[in-house]
């Protein structure tokens, strides 16, 4: 993530150039057919539809979002997330953000 927003498209995200925060394990669990992103525990899942993308936070309802990404799955008690739209531009210091405080979260073992 180059820039402080990012232009996302529903087939990906971010550029070539980009230093992810988290990988992807690169093993799916079994029966799924999402990427999985973890550090101490499920950071989020990636899912990809026609006309969007959807990031999953396992304990996104834990999570401080002051910028507002999250988007999706306010009511849930326990998920929260973020659907991405063609063309939507994200604000990537704010999803940096969020991923490292679900990193510090999960670290903290909640």
């Amino acid at each position: 993530f180059g820039a402080s927003t990012s232009s996302v498209s529903a087939a990906g995200m971010g550029t070539s150039s980009d230093i992810a925060i988290c990988k992807s394990s690169g093993r799916l669990p079994s029966g799924t057919r999402v990427p999985v992103w973890s550090r101490a525990g499920i950071l989020c899942t990636g899912e990809t539809y026609r006309e969007k993308v959807k990031l999953t936070f396992a304990k996104g309802a834990f999570l401080d979002d002051p910028s507002g990404l999250f988007n999706a799955g306010l009511d849930g008690a326990l998920r929260r997330a973020i659907d991405i739209g063609a063309g939507t531009r994200i604000d990537e210091t704010a999803f940096k953000a969020l991923v490292r405080a679900a990193v510090a979260l999960n670290k903290k073992g909640r």
